[in-house]
């Protein structure tokens, strides 16, 4: 009994002071080491979501500059200039069409806006991420891709006013509310008015000719629905109405603006898009911004066209590919270069866009790689983020060759 007795008692003594000392350090240990890869795990999932979000960003704005760019010049004719116009009357009164051209122009700008200079090059250094960012304007029906009938009255209007023939299939789907159970739908005279906003203009082709009007006024609430212009068109004569089609046109420009926290420095219509957090890392930044320009001046912006295509983007460098003799009769671009138009418009054939994008946080841990030549892949860009501080951020780039079929005659 004895012996039972101090056999139970040295097994309930426990852990000696050793033993216990050495169970904690192998526990923290342990506890530090899965602390540890949990903490890089995190680290490197925020980074490969970062990565994702930056990329599927790139994704659908080049979607986007896809779509408007191959419909440069979408029922865009060449000048009538170069058809028989006997009628000796003014074929476009378009403001800032160079040249000949008309509805397909496309007009690029290879200089870098002055606003950018601090926000692609911080801290004044030329070579900090040697980047481009062009200007692009293109032409084209994209406020509605098609052309309507215009009516044929017995009373001919005044030669500035187009009436719309409201009864074709074609506007009904246009300018048409689709009712719930199916048939006809009600006319939205709202929508007509939006569609031929002034500053846009309209392309009017009559009797194998082609005029180009900036739209002064809509009223879709006449019957039939109208159109003022600013400059007349030709008599019947000339422009036959009976048979004679309408399509609206505008003019969309591509640009890296800036956004920042100072209303000085941002653009007037992207000042609603300006960030809530006043944040220097998180305010400051470029984007590549869509907007309408207006026919009228050729700076006006028109209302609500204003959009953010690609949020924190470094780059947008456009190349082209031409016939270097174009045909007579092609419709031509200009290409602007620090403010100075090509002496020698010629056939374009596509465009090859580079859009690249910085991820929206900074990784300061990475070294800043900058490249050599504009040819080269962007790794990394080196942003300011106030106060002498700078960060260092991924950079994720898509290249496309974008065609243009409108713009290249059949």
């Amino acid at each position: 009994m004895i012996r039972r007795y101090q056999h139970s008692a040295q097994r309930r003594r426990g852990f000696t002071l050793v033993e216990m000392m050495v169970a904690l350090m192998a526990g923290s240990v342990v506890i530090s080491a899965a602390y540890f890869l949990s903490g890089r795990s995190a680290h490197n999932f925020n980074a490969q979501m970062s990565s994702a979000d930056t990329q599927m960003s790139l994704r659908m704005a080049m979607e986007q500059v896809r779509r408007d760019f191959s419909r440069a010049g979408f029922l865009g004719s060449r000048n009538s200039l170069l058809l028989n116009n006997s009628c000796n009357v003014v074929v476009s009164d378009l403001v800032g069409v160079t040249g000949d051209v008309t509805a397909a122009n496309v007009t690029m700008n290879g200089s870098v806006d002055p606003a950018l200079g601090p926000l692609m090059n911080p801290g004044n250094t030329a070579g900090t991420n040697l980047t481009r960012a062009d200007r692009v304007r293109l032409q084209g029906a994209y406020a509605a891709p098609a052309m309507f009938p215009v009516a044929n009255t017995a009373a001919v209007p005044p030669n500035n006013v187009i009436q719309v023939d409201p009864s074709i299939t074609t506007f009904q789907m246009f300018f048409s509310n689709a009712p719930a159970g199916g048939g006809v739908g009600v006319f939205n005279a709202a929508r007509f008015n939006a569609v031929f906003a002034a500053g846009r203009a309209v392309r009017f082709e009559s009797d194998g000719r082609f005029y180009f009007r900036r739209i002064q006024t809509a009223d879709g609430t006449a019957n039939p629905p109208t159109i003022t212009l600013t400059t007349g068109l030709p008599d019947i004569g000339c422009a036959p109405r009976a048979g004679a089609f309408v399509a609206p046109l505008s003019m969309i420009e591509y640009s890296l603006d800036p956004i920042t926290n100072t209303v000085a420095t941002t653009p007037a219509d992207l000042r609603a898009l300006m960030p809530r957090n006043t944040t220097l890392m998180s305010a400051q930044r470029p984007a590549l911004v869509r907007r309408e320009i207006s026919y009228a001046t050729n700076a006006a912006v028109l209302t609500a066209t204003t959009s953010v295509v690609l949020d924190n983007a470094v780059e947008f460098q456009v190349n082209e590919i031409v016939n270097m003799v174009a045909p007579p009769g092609i419709p031509t671009f200009s290409e602007v270069v620090g403010g100075t138009s090509s002496a020698n418009p010629q056939q374009l054939r596509s465009l090859i866009v580079t859009l690249s994008a910085r991820s929206a946080e900074g990784e300061r841990t990475r070294a800043h790689l900058p490249r050599a030549a504009l040819n080269l892949p962007m790794l990394t860009f080196r942003g300011a983020e106030g106060n002498g501080v700078f960060y260092v951020s991924r950079v994720r780039t898509m290249r496309a060759e974008i065609f243009l079929p409108n713009t290249v005659n059949p």
